[in-house]
């Protein structure tokens, strides 16, 4: 943890503006955790990171259970075929069949 005090130059820092509030409420949780508010924002992105990246990989599974479930219920081109010629077969039996005995 790096804490850089007021009056500090260190290198490698941005200086960024937060809303009076937001900043209020990043100390207060700053010292909830006995840590500083540089080390909270680190924090945040850290589990913001952690919940995309689960996020996507759930979506990346769902879209996988999706496509399993889509080969699973569409019938393949040579089982089509074979309900194709079996319905084929049933209707000329049904309605021609009887012209030819």
């Amino acid at each position: 943890m790096v804490y850089v005090k007021e009056g500090e130059v260190c290198k490698n820092t941005v200086p960024i503006n937060l809303p009076a509030e937001l900043y209020a409420k990043l100390e207060e949780l700053a010292a909830d955790s006995d840590s500083s508010p540089t080390d909270q924002l680190a924090t945040l992105i850290e589990d913001a990171k952690a919940r995309r990246a689960w996020i996507r990989a759930l979506e990346e599974m769902s879209r996988q259970i999706k496509r399993d479930d889509n080969q699973e219920t569409e019938p393949d081109q040579e089982e089509f075929i074979r309900q194709l010629r079996k319905a084929r077969r049933e209707v000329f039996e049904a309605e021609y069949a009887h012209l030819y005995r």
